[in-house]
C-alpha cells in the first residue's frame, strides 16, 4: 500500500513539472515563430514570455509540489538507509578578502549564493533573486568605497526579508561539510552583515527549492532556473550573473570539488576580471564562455550544446582511429568511399588541424573517448553533409567528394537496425543493450539458454531500465551490493552523504527466474559512459568479462546549467566501489582488451564481437596483432 501511495504521488510530481515544462516551450514556440527575424529587444522577447509564464505559474505549483512531497515523506521515505554517513573531504580555500576591484564581487557572488540556497525566502522562489542581483551590481558599480559595498549589500540582505529562524537539533555543523565560510570572518564585510550570513547559514533549507530540486535517477534538476538569453553575452552584468551562477552550482553541489587541480575558490577570482575586463576588449572571446566555465571543472564536465555524448555514440561503428589515424570503418551509402580508407584532409584541411580545433572544445582525461567524439563530430557536421576528403587508400592519394542530404541511416536506434537479440554462431547470443528494454530480458535468457556464452553489447548507450531486470538473471543471490553513492544533502547545500548503493530483485520475479549458467561477456569501449559504464561494473560484479577498450570514466547523473543558450554540464552525484575506490574518471580497464587492426575494418569484422565469439567458445582469447 505504502509503494502505490509513493507511486502516485511521484506520478503527479512529474505529471505537474511537465505541465509546466510543455506549456513553456508552447510559449517559447509561440513567441519564436511570432518574432522570427526580428532583431534588438524583439529578438528577445521570446525567452522573456517563457519566463514570464515560469514566474505566473511557479507559485501555484510549487504549493501543490510541497503538498504531494508532504504526503510522500508521510510515508517515511528515504529511512530504509538509517542516519545519513556524511562525506567530508579536505579542500583548498580562500578565506582572506581584502578590499579591491576583484574581491568586492568575489563577496557579491558568495553572498548571493549563500542566500539563494539558504535563506528562506530566496529558497522559495520570492523575491527574483537574479533581478536583485543585477539591480546590486549596478549600485555597487558605482560605489569605490568599503564602507559603500557593505551598504549594498546588506541592502540585498534586507531584500531577501524577514524570516523565522528555526534551530536544528539535528545538525553538527553544516558550516563545515565540503564547503568552508571562513570567508565571512575574513573579508571586508562589517560584522553585521557577518553576523546576519551566520544565522541565514545554518538554517536548515526547506524542500521544495525554487531553484534546486531533488530527482530520482538523475541526481539534481534546476530546470527553474531563468534563461539568460544570447543577448545577455552583451552587458557585463548579465556576465557575472551567468558567472556568479555557475560559480555557487558547482561549490554547493558538485561533489568532486576536492579533485580539482585548483581551488574552486581561486578559480572565482581569476574569472571575474576576464567576465568584466576581458569582453570589452575582444568581443569574440565572449562565445568561449561556456567553454572556459566547462575546462574550469577540470574535465569533469563539456559543453552540452556540443552534444558531445550523443557524438561519441554516433561515430561508432562508422570511423575509427588506428594510432593517429582516422579512417573509414563503415562507408556512407552511396559514396565511393572504402573501408580502410584513411582521411588525410576535409574541405582542403589536414585532418589533424581539423581535428585540433574540435579537441580543444573538450574536456575528457580519457583520448580515447575524446577520439570517439570527434569522429562523431566529422561525421554529424562534416562527412554526413557535403564535403570534399583527401583519403590514402592503397598507398595513392584520392579525392573523393560526398553529397548526402540526409543522416538518418547514421543515427543509432534506426528503423531498419537488427534485432535486439541473435546468436552470432551457433553457440554464442548476442544482446545489443541500445535496444534492449526491460520487459525484454525475460524472453531473451529463455531464448539463448542453452548458448554456451551471451555477450551484451556496451558500446552504444543502453536504454534505461531496472537493473535487476537484467540481473535477476545472472545473480546468485537476491540482493546485491554495487558500491557507495555519495549525493547531495538539499536540506543542507554544501553537504553530502554516503548511500550504499544496493539492487534486490522483487521477490515475485526471483521466484519466477532461470539462472543462466553460461559464460557472460560485456563489450566496452570508450564510448561506454554513464548508464552504460555503470552496467559494466554490475556485469564484472556478476562474474562477466569485459573485452574491448577502456571506457569514457564518466558518471551518470549528468546536471545542465544553461550559459546563454549552452549547457554546460557536470556530474551531481559521486560513485565509488564497495571498498572506497573513486569510479568517476577512472576509466574500467576491460579483461581483455582488443584495439581495432586495418586488416579486419577491410573485411568488415568487428574485433570485439569476433575476441568475444572466441573467448565465449574456449574461455581463452587470443587477440591477433
Amino acid at each position: 500500500m505504502v509503494g502505490i501511495r509513493v507511486g502516485v504521488v511521484m506520478v503527479g510530481i512529474r505529471i505537474i513539472e511537465q505541465v509546466q515544462l510543455r506549456g513553456r516551450n508552447f510559449f517559447l514556440t509561440f513567441a519564436a515563430t511570432y518574432f522570427k527575424g526580428k532583431s534588438g529587444v524583439a529578438a528577445a522577447l521570446p525567452g522573456k514570455i517563457a519566463n514570464c509564464y515560469i514566474m505566473r505559474i511557479n507559485k501555484a505549483l510549487l504549493i501543490i509540489i510541497t503538498l504531494l512531497q508532504a504526503f510522500r515523506s508521510s510515508d517515511s521515505y528515504g529511512q530504509e538507509y538509517g542516519p545519513k554517513k556524511y562525506l567530508v573531504k579536505p579542500l583548498d580555500v580562500v578565506c582572506d578578502y581584502p578590499f579591491d576591484e576583484t574581491n568586492r564581487w568575489a563577496i557579491t557572488c558568495r553572498i548571493w549564493g549563500l542566500l539563494k540556497y539558504f535563506h528562506p525566502n530566496v529558497v522559495a522562489g520570492q523575491p527574483d533573486w537574479d533581478e536583485v542581483l543585477i539591480k546590486t551590481i549596478s549600485r555597487i558599480n558605482r560605489v569605490k568605497t568599503v564602507e559603500g559595498v557593505n551598504t549594498e549589500l546588506m541592502e540585498m540582505i534586507r531584500i531577501a526579508g524577514a524570516y523565522k529562524c528555526v534551530n536544528d537539533g539535528t545538525w553538527n555543523d553544516s558550516l563545515n561539510m565540503n564547503v568552508d565560510l571562513c570567508w565571512i570572518d575574513n573579508s571586508f564585510i562589517n560584522d553585521t552583515i557577518k553576523q546576519a550570513l551566520k544565522e541565514i547559514a545554518s538554517l536548515t533549507v526547506i524542500q521544495p527549492s525554487h531553484y534546486t530540486r531533488s530527482v530520482e535517477k538523475h541526481g539534481l534538476s534546476f530546470f527553474y532556473e531563468k534563461d539568460i538569453q544570447t543577448w545577455g553575452y552583451s552587458y557585463w552584468d548579465y556576465r557575472l550573473l551567468a558567472l556568479f551562477r555557475f560559480w555557487n552550482v558547482i561549490y554547493y553541489f558538485y561533489p568532486y570539488k576536492h579533485l580539482m587541480d585548483q581551488s574552486w575558490d581561486e578559480i572565482l577570482t581569476e574569472l571575474i576580471p576576464e567576465f568584466v575586463v576581458r569582453y570589452e576588449i575582444d568581443r569574440h572571446y565572449v562565445h568561449s564562455i561556456p567553454q572556459e566555465m566547462a575546462t574550469r571543472l577540470n574535465k569533469g564536465s563539456a559543453p552540452k550544446n556540443f552534444s558531445y555524448h550523443y557524438l561519441s555514440l554516433v561515430s561508432y561503428p562508422y570511423l575509427t582511429q588506428i594510432d593517429s589515424s582516422t579512417v573509414i570503418r563503415t562507408p556512407p551509402e552511396g559514396s565511393s568511399l572504402e573501408r580502410g580508407d584513411v582521411i588525410l584532409s576535409l574541405d582542403g584541411k589536414n585532418i589533424k588541424q581539423v581535428r585540433d580545433s574540435v579537441s580543444s572544445l573538450l574536456h575528457s582525461h580519457n583520448q580515447r573517448y575524446t577520439d570517439n567524439v570527434i569522429n562523431g563530430w566529422l561525421l554529424r557536421h562534416n562527412i554526413m553533409d557535403s564535403c570534399s576528403l583527401t583519403v590514402l587508400r592503397n598507398n595513392q592519394e584520392l579525392s573523393v567528394h560526398i553529397f548526402n542530404d540526409t543522416d538518418k541511416k547514421y543515427l543509432p536506434g534506426k528503423d531498419d537496425s537488427p534485432p535486439s537479440f541473435y546468436t552470432v554462431s551457433p553457440d554464442i547470443g548476442y544482446v545489443n543493450l541500445h535496444f534492449s528494454k526491460a520487459p525484454d530480458f525475460a524472453e531473451i535468457f529463455d531464448s539463448l539458454k542453452d548458448c554456451k556464452g551471451i555477450i551484451f553489447d556496451l558500446r552504444h548507450f543502453p536504454a534505461e531500465f531496472e537493473d535487476w531486470e537484467l540481473f535477476c538473471h545472472l545473480s546468485s543471490t537476491q540482493e546485491f551490493v554495487y558500491g557507495l553513492e555519495i549525493l547531495p544533502d538539499m536540506s543542507h547545500c554544501g553537504a553530502f552523504y554516503e548511500q550504499t548503493y544496493i539492487s534486490k530483485c522483487p521477490d515475485e520475479r526471483w521466484q519466477k527466474r532461470k539462472k543462466y549458467s553460461g559464460k557472460i561477456v560485456a563489450l566496452i569501449n570508450g564510448s561506454t559512459f554513464g548508464f552504460a559504464e555503470n552496467m559494466s561494473l554490475k556485469f564484472r560484479a556478476h562474474g562477466a568479462t569485459l573485452i574491448g577498450t577502456p571506457t569514457a570514466g564518466h558518471s551518470r547523473n549528468v546536471v545542465n546549467i544553461d550559459l546563454f543558450g549552452y549547457f554546460v554540464n557536470f556530474i551531481a552525484a559521486g560513485y565509488y566501489y564497495p571498498n572506497g575506490e573513486l569510479m568517476q574518471r577512472t576509466d574500467i580497464i576491460p579483461d581483455i582488451e582488443v584495439y581495432p587492426v586495418m586488416s579486419d575494418i577491410i573485411e568488415g569484422k568487428d574485433e570485439v564481437i569476433e575476441a568475444a565469439i572466441r573467448f565465449g567458445l574456449a574461455g581463452t582469447c587470443t587477440v591477433p596483432k
